[in-house]
C-alpha cells in the first residue's frame, strides 16, 4: 500500500520509485529516479536520485587511508544495515553514513574488530615506534 502512495508523490517531481531485491547481498532497496534523465537517455547511477537499502556489504574498520582518500584500511567486519547512496551529489555518497561516520558508529557494528597494534621495530632498528 506505500509503493502507490509513494509514486503518486513523486511524480509531481518528475521522479519514479523502483524497488530492487539483491539476492546475493541478502537485501532490498528502494531507488528514486528522475524520469526526466531516463528521458534524456540516462541509465543506471546516472538517472538515480537517491538510493534507500539495506543489504550486506562489507566495511573496513581499519585505520584511515591518508588524505584525500576518505577510506579505510583492513580489517573489515561484514554488515547488514541500512543505508543511503546519493549518486548524483559530488562527490558521490555511498553507504552513508556507515563509511563517512564509522568512528561515531562503531558500537552498531555486528562485530567489533579487535584494536590495530602497531608493528614494533625490528631489533637493532633506530627507528622508534
Amino acid at each position: 500500500p506505500i509503493y502507490p502512495l509513494l509514486e503518486a508523490c513523486l511524480l509531481p517531481l518528475d521522479h519514479a520509485a523502483f524497488y530492487f531485491y539483491y539476492p546475493r547481498a541478502r537485501g532490498a532497496g528502494l531507488v528514486v529516479d528522475s524520469r526526466a534523465r531516463r528521458r534524456a537517455g540516462q541509465r543506471g547511477t546516472a538517472a538515480q536520485v537517491l538510493r534507500i537499502d539495506w543489504h550486506r556489504f562489507e566495511l573496513n574498520v581499519g585505520a584511515r587511508y591518508p588524505p584525500p582518500n576518505p577510506g579505510r584500511h583492513p580489517p573489515a567486519v561484514v554488515c547488514n544495515l541500512p543505508h543511503i547512496d546519493l549518486p548524483l551529489r559530488r562527490p558521490t555518497v555511498r553507504h552513508w553514513p556507515w563509511r563517512q561516520h564509522i568512528g561515531a558508529l562503531r558500537w552498531l557494528l555486528p562485530t567489533q574488530p579487535k584494536p590495530i597494534v602497531e608493528l614494533e621495530p625490528e631489533r637493532g632498528s633506530t627507528v622508534k615506534p
